[in-house]
């Protein structure tokens, strides 16, 4: 199994220093933090949305896209850890029977406002509310003209 490893801007406290009853505080910096396991092998995570130091999403497919495998990932970091975001439809391995390949974007007004695009055989939306994910297929389902 493949771990992800994600680096997150996080403040790190730092001594401050009076310099004439003005407190300076240090940059923020870099740290590693261990990732989340995504799934089989080939995972990886494409973007990441933070609402602040203790809630960030990130998104990305837990097994290779290169065979076209459905099996989208979430990741959601609490402020001192990612954990895999509960989505059971589109979470390794149920993922493999989804039609989302891979989630692509991701975008956070707070806690309880997270949009995810993921594509596939159609271009899926998922929102979280706070309590629950809606999926919702914005342009309907594709079809092969072909076939």
């Amino acid at each position: 199994m493949t771990r992800a490893a994600l680096a997150l801007i996080l403040p790190i406290a730092a001594a401050s220093m009076i310099n004439g009853g003005v407190a300076e505080a240090a940059a923020p910096q870099w740290r590693i933090v261990p990732g989340t396991t995504l799934g089989p092998h080939g995972s990886g995570l494409v973007e990441v949305a933070a609402t602040g130091p203790g809630d960030a999403w990130a998104v990305g497919y837990a097994c290779t896209v290169e065979k076209h495998v459905p099996c989208p990932a979430i990741a959601r970091w609490n402020g001192v850890q990612w954990k895999n975001a509960t989505m059971p439809a589109y979470r390794y391995p149920a993922g493999y029977d989804s039609d989302i390949y891979t989630f692509d974007a991701v975008s956070a007004a707070s806690g309880n406002d997270v949009w995810v695009v993921g594509n596939g055989r159609s271009v899926r939306v998922g929102h979280w509310n706070g309590g629950s994910w809606s999926m919702y297929r914005p342009f309907g389902v594709a079809e092969d003209p072909a076939g």
